[in-house]
């Protein structure tokens, strides 16, 4: 099988890239590399046959990586791989790839990689962004020609150049290509993203970065110091808005096997907030009662044609609020559980981005997580963009039984095994932690997991309320 290696590079110093050519050279399967100057050619290199220059892209390599492959592809290669600037192979992966690939008859390998820090010493093995099925990283990628009509999803306006990867390991799913992976890791991955320190327990090096969605809409690589997740705080009383209408909050409740509480939780609802665009949705449950009750509260009702809230759904059934909310967008977004309470107006909303409520933690002695308790759950419009725009609620790892995403995490793994269910809060507390959207505390709300409240001057919003529990769910 005739292989060719792309690696795109732009200002790397020839030391580090040099390794990265000298780990090909040393392949036991050969292989041509090919490299791609993206705007910043190594005069060493000019002259090569093997060796591209393009005008700089700023998209992360995402372009020179493409027309790489696309060249490859018509100079007669029957497998391409990709290997950035910066990593470097074990000297089996080429080989141990076209193994894969002959003996699965695939089109496609994804190789297991080791996460390296900057000085080359190990970080741990990767497992979960490079699982040849929730993701596979640019440097894990092995595949044959049946790719070339989906090579131009490394093409963007700009706005995704960031997340190109991933747009391009959708397509490799949706059309079906058959895939394999190896069990072995074979790549070295030279890592400053802060999220495979943080989520380890690790402190990320100097110079560590993380992808952000920004109010333009655009995935913007950042460094992680400008946006370094700290513990959850209140809300500073100085970035309340108190001066907001009914019309700049929309709220949302989803309900199941409960008409009862839910007419009790939207006439609580409307008595403060009268001209709020309300939103239910039904979990797959087909009483005719909710459309009366919702009728009467005049407020907006959907049918889910199936349970969404079952964990083979992951974070879906939040990706589809969010995308009701997108089509009729306000300010600010609040979902509400049907046995949480509004006892009165909330006298501010925040003014800046993030999720706020009650903020809950979970962890073990090397890794903490935080999330918003889904009994009121607060975004801005801005959070609930990135939260939707990004995909990560779709992403196939939040509906795996294994909880491969919240691994460490036994209370909430024990809850899925018990009952089924994908926990809402937490899937869209993960997904916010990877986007580093801020979380604060309400002042004003107070919502805890199975602990009856009653009425109390000191919050608006409280749930579970002790007064809708001791009702019929039914009436």
């Amino acid at each position: 099988m005739k292989v060719a290696v792309v690696t795109p590079y732009f200002d790397e110093p020839m030391d580090v890239l040099g390794r990265a050519v000298e780990s090909v050279r040393r392949q036991t399967h050969p292989a041509t590399h090919i490299l791609v100057a993206d705007g910043r050619p190594k005069p060493e290199l000019i002259g090569s046959e093997n060796h591209l220059v393009l005008p700089n892209h700023a998209d992360y390599g995402a372009t020179p990586r493409a027309l790489g492959a696309f060249s490859a592809f018509r100079r007669g290669f029957d497998a391409v791989a990709f290997l950035d600037a910066d990593c470097w192979y074990e000297p089996d992966h080429v080989a141990a790839c076209v193994d894969a690939m002959r003996g699965q008859a695939a089109d496609f390998v994804c190789s297991l990689r080791f996460l390296r820090r900057p000085d080359g010493s190990l970080v741990d093995v990767d497992r979960g962004d490079s699982d040849g099925d929730r993701h596979c990283d640019s440097n894990c990628m092995f595949m044959n020609a049946s790719v070339l009509p989906i090579l131009h999803q490394w093409f963007s306006d700009g706005g995704t150049a960031a997340i190109s990867d991933y747009r391009f390991w959708s397509e490799v799913k949706r059309r079906g290509l058959k895939r394999t992976r190896l069990h072995d890791p074979t790549v070295n991955y030279t890592t400053l993203w802060a999220p495979h320190y943080t989520a380890r327990g690790l402190v990320p090096p100097p110079g560590a970065k993380a992808i952000v969605a920004e109010p333009d809409g655009i995935f913007r690589i950042r460094p992680y110091a400008s946006i370094q997740k700290s513990a959850p705080r209140e809300i500073p009383r100085n970035r309340f808005v108190t001066d907001y209408r009914d019309v700049d909050v929309t709220f949302f409740l989803h309900c199941y096997q409960d008409p009862n509480w839910l007419d009790h939780a939207l006439g609580h609802l409307r008595r403060w907030y009268p001209a709020s665009p309300v939103v239910v949705a039904s979990d797959g449950d087909f009483n005719p009662a909710y459309v009366a009750i919702s009728a009467k509260h005049g407020v907006k009702f959907h049918y889910e044609a199936q349970r969404m809230f079952l964990v083979e759904h992951g974070g879906r059934v939040a990706h589809r609020m969010l995308a009701r909310f997108l089509a009729r967008p306000t300010r600010w977004l609040i979902k509400l559980d049907t046995d949480t309470k509004v006892c009165r107006r909330l006298s501010g909303l925040p003014a800046g981005r993030g999720l706020f409520g009650s903020v809950q933690g979970i962890g073990t002695a090397t890794r903490e997580s935080y999330s918003i308790q889904g009994g009121f759950v607060g975004h801005d419009l801005q959070t609930a963009r990135e939260l939707h725009d990004s995909g990560l609620l779709n992403d196939p790892s939040l509906a795996d039984y294994r909880l491969t995403w919240a691994m460490g995490f036994a209370n909430m793994q024990r809850y899925v095994e018990s009952t089924g269910r994908t926990s809402m809060d937490w899937t869209v507390g993960y997904c916010a932690e990877r986007l580093a959207i801020p979380m604060f505390h309400h002042p004003e709300v107070w919502s805890l997991w199975r602990d009856p409240q009653v009425d109390d001057e000191r919050y608006a919003v409280i749930h579970p309320c002790r007064e809708i529990l001791e009702l019929p769910k039914e009436a």
